[in-house]
C-alpha cells in the first residue's frame, strides 16, 4: 500500500496518460482485495495475475482466485465477459469500460493453447540462442536455433511448432536438450 500511496496515487494526480496497475494473487484475497479496492478508489484499472506456482510447484489458488473474481463483481457492480482466445475474464463498469482484468495462471491450470499464443521465449544457451516451447513447465528442455552461429530457418519453424505443447512437447522430438 506504501507504493500505492506514495508513488501512484501523486502520480496519477499529476500525469494525463492513462495508469495500469498489476496486483500478483498467490492465495491471500484479502491483501489483493484491498489493493484493488485502493486502485479502484484512485479510478485506475488493476490488472489481477494469478500465480499458481512454477516449474511443477502448485498452491492451488484456482478456487480462491475465481472467488475473489466474483467478490469483487459484486462489490463494484462489473459485469464479466469472457475473452475466449484467451478464457480470461474482464470486468466492465455500468457504463461499458473495462476496469479490471483477470489473468488466471495458464501453466498451472494447463492451458498449454493458450500459452500457445502468449508466450514464445528465447535464450542465451552454450551453443547460442535458443527456444524454451514451455518456460514454466520444463524450461530446461530447449530448442537450439543456431547451427555454426546464424539462425536455422528449419529450427525456429520447429520452435514455433513445439512452443506452447506442454511440459512433455520433447517426447519423440529430437530436441529437449539442457540448458
Amino acid at each position: 500500500m506504501e507504493v500505492l500511496d506514495c508513488v501512484v496515487d501523486p502520480l496519477s494526480r499529476e500525469f494525463a496518460g492513462s495508469i495500469k496497475v498489476d496486483v500478483v494473487f498467490t492465495g491471500d484475497e484479502n491483501r489483493t482485495l484491498n489493493v484493488v479496492r485502493r486502485v479502484h478508489s484512485l479510478g485506475l484499472d488493476v490488472t489481477v495475475l494469478e500465480v499458481n506456482g512454477v516449474m511443477g510447484v502448485r498452491y492451488n489458488t484456482r478456487e480462491s482466485f475465481d472467488r475473489l473474481r466474483n467478490d469483487i463483481m459484486r462489490e463494484f457492480s462489473l459485469t464479466p465477459r469472457l475473452n475466449e482466445d484467451l478464457n480470461e475474464i474482464y470486468l466492465y463498469d455500468p457504463h461499458g469500460r473495462e476496469v479490471m482484468k483477470f489473468y488466471q495462471d495458464h501453466c498451472a491450470r494447463r492451458e498449454c493453447d493458450v500459452c500457445r499464443k502468449l508466450d514464445f521465449r528465447v535464450v542465451q544457451s552454450a551453443n547460442g540462442l535458443a527456444a524454451v516451447p514451455c518456460y514454466e513447465q520444463a524450461q530446461s528442455k530447449i530448442i537450439p536455433l543456431m547451427i555454426d552461429g546464424a539462425i536455422s530457418d528449419e529450427r525456429f519453424d520447429d520452435a514455433i511448432k513445439y512452443n506452447g505443447r506442454g511440459p512433455q512437447w520433447f517426447s519423440g522430438t529430437p530436441y529437449g536438450l539442457p540448458r
